[in-house]
């Protein structure tokens, strides 16, 4: 929620692979992205994408920022009315 209103960010369509830590994923890239000084908005675009591509893979695998940030830039944000 930022400023009163939730906000929804829709995940894109992958194949899954495997859930296992996409949880951790998404609460590292948040946190990070929201200590690195970004908009709250952008830093659940940017934790959905890492965890969907985290999703997409067996296993452990690191994806560079760059990759997190392509798929962050094309998934669609809604504001909700609180």
């Amino acid at each position: 929620m930022e400023d009163g209103a939730a906000i929804h960010v829709e995940a894109p369509v992958l194949d899954v692979a495997d859930t296992c830590g996409a949880g951790a994923t998404f609460s590292a890239a948040f946190i990070s992205s929201r200590l690195n000084g970004s908009e709250f908005e952008w830093c659940l675009r940017f934790a959905v994408a890492a965890a969907s591509l985290k999703c997409s893979v067996i296993g452990p695998r690191a994806f560079s920022p760059a990759a997190v940030n392509r798929l962050a830039d094309t998934l669609p944000a809604t504001i909700l009315s609180p």
